[in-house]
């Protein structure tokens, strides 16, 4: 199936270059490789760079820091709260540096098993895959399969503006 699906990003002569995404890794870029030039993620031994995912993570990491800073004039993420929808190499890493950087990280997977086991690594809190749209966090972080944010979607997202968060403080102290 590799092999196919390598000579067929060939056939199309680099108007598309294939990486490892949704399960796959250096391994099997290494085995695209051996058809096409048009393939990225390979292992540094076949002459690639290597996995992508933790500098993607650290990139991500970065972005939401980004948006923070954005949303609520500081671009810390110590003490905010980051759901992270997907937990393999990107979205597993991500919830590592947030962790460390003292965020209260919440994490969900359609892997239970993956999903607990990184909740207990970190010491995060798991959201059942069905809940995740209308969880109530400061930053919403989708690490999963594409298209999980659409017109049905989005308006049920509960991540935190700085609006709501103003707002919510005002009824605190009023």
């Amino acid at each position: 199936l590799l092999m196919r699906y390598a000579e067929l990003v060939d056939a199309i002569g680099g108007t598309y270059v294939t990486a490892a995404d949704m399960n796959t890794g250096q391994a099997d870029m290494d085995v695209v490789g051996e058809r096409t030039t048009h393939v990225l993620g390979r292992s540094r031994e076949r002459g690639g760079s290597g996995d992508p995912a933790p500098s993607t993570a650290v990139g991500v990491f970065h972005g939401v820091a980004a948006s923070l800073g954005h949303a609520f004039g500081s671009h810390t993420v110590e003490g905010r709260t980051v759901l992270v929808q997907g937990v393999g190499a990107v979205g597993g890493r991500l919830a590592e540096l947030l962790n460390d950087a003292g965020a209260t990280v919440l994490v969900s997977d359609v892997d239970p098993v993956r999903a607990r086991t990184k909740a207990d690594q970190i010491g995060a809190r798991v959201i059942a895959p069905d809940r995740v749209v209308g969880t109530v966090c400061d930053v919403y972080a989708p690490c999963a399969t594409g298209g999980v944010l659409d017109a049905a979607t989005i308006p049920a997202l509960r991540a935190v503006t700085r609006l709501e968060r103003t707002e919510a403080m005002r009824r605190t102290f009023v």
